[in-house]
């Protein structure tokens, strides 16, 4: 009698649908009309990047998100991968390719209750390797993480890129406000609140830090009332 064939069931892995690579000539132009709206702030900060992780903190209209439109135009177009990602889904969608920092980690729902907090992400995976060819990585709105979801960050990388280094040696820039919303924390008080902050963190440590204070709104059009 014939012998039926072996049918794969397996359910194809779902990979970074706009983390991977880009056509680099899609982002050369905007890099270079990046670099020439950039100010004095901005190209500093971009060659700060050499020190990882970094956090750039901004006020509202101070062109963090334009700093952060630069740098993965920079990346993508020299044909990098250059993940874009955020703590909320509105945030996520003002970046070109940004995804929420959840969905692209997989992070666990319950991580703040883990003693070692880590992502769902094994070895030998698809989104595994987009994290081992992965040129930077780029968190918007950091500041209202659990500092539980940055240590999984800082575990994840370390383990797929078989690295010591801080975030597994992938650049990373943390971007947000502390003056804004912080970690919420159901019927937390102002201890938990605070313990929760990436702040409470033992990576803030290693965190360089960079503020972008000039208000570009004003600056580019010359509207006081910004």
């Amino acid at each position: 009698m014939p012998v039926p064939e072996e049918i794969d069931l397996a359910v194809p892995e779902v990979t970074l649908p706009k983390g991977l690579r880009y056509e680099p000539d899609n982002f050369k132009k905007e890099f270079s009309i990046g670099s020439l709206r950039a100010n004095c702030l901005h190209c500093a900060a971009y060659k700060f990047l050499g020190e990882t992780p970094a956090m750039c903190c901004s006020n509202g209209g101070c062109g963090k998100t334009f700093f952060i439109e630069t740098i993965l135009a920079s990346q993508r177009a020299k044909g990098s991968i250059a993940i874009a990602t955020a703590s909320t889904g509105l945030a996520a969608t003002l970046l070109p390719g940004g995804r929420t920092l959840h969905s692209t980690f997989k992070v666990p729902l319950n991580i703040i209750n883990t003693e070692t907090p880590s992502c769902s992400i094994k070895k030998g995976t698809a989104l595994s390797r987009v994290l081992q060819d992965a040129s930077v990585l780029i968190v918007d709105e950091a500041t209202l993480l659990h500092r539980k979801v940055i240590e999984a960050i800082d575990t994840t990388p370390k383990d797929i890129r078989s690295s010591s280094e801080v975030m597994g040696g992938l650049l990373t820039l943390l971007c947000g406000d502390f003056r804004q919303i912080l970690p919420v924390i159901r019927q937390g008080t102002r201890a938990n609140i605070v313990d929760a902050c990436l702040k409470s963190s033992s990576l803030w440590r290693l965190v360089q830090q960079y503020r972008l204070t000039t208000n570009m709104r004003v600056a580019l059009q010359a509207d006081e009332r910004a």
